[in-house]
């Protein structure tokens, strides 16, 4: 059985939106070390397999709201977190896993 490992994307930043609200993308990763139980092994850089955009403008509002929002989200597609939020530059991510 082939490991498998998904990411939550949290665009946060106009500058890699396509519109001015903050969305949300759920990534199929790929095993680019050699432990697949480390989160840190993998990297997203497989298919999108989920995307939606939150009502919260990304000049303006609130992350906290926008990842409320994502998570609603995800939730409705069949998605749930697993683990904590960490942040970048321009987004934030989490491990993902289908519910």
């Amino acid at each position: 059985m082939t490991a498998t490992h998904f990411t939550a994307w949290l665009a946060t930043d106009r500058s890699v939106l396509m519109t001015d609200n903050i969305d949300i993308a759920v990534i199929e990763d790929e095993l680019s070390g050699g432990n697949p139980d480390n989160d840190s092994d993998w990297t997203s850089s497989g298919s999108m397999l989920f995307h939606a955009e939150t009502t919260v403008d990304a000049g303006e509002g609130d992350v906290a709201d926008a990842i409320s929002e994502a998570v609603a989200l995800m939730s409705a597609a069949g998605w749930e977190v697993d683990g904590m939020w960490e942040a970048t530059d321009n987004a934030y991510y989490v491990t993902v896993t289908r519910a």
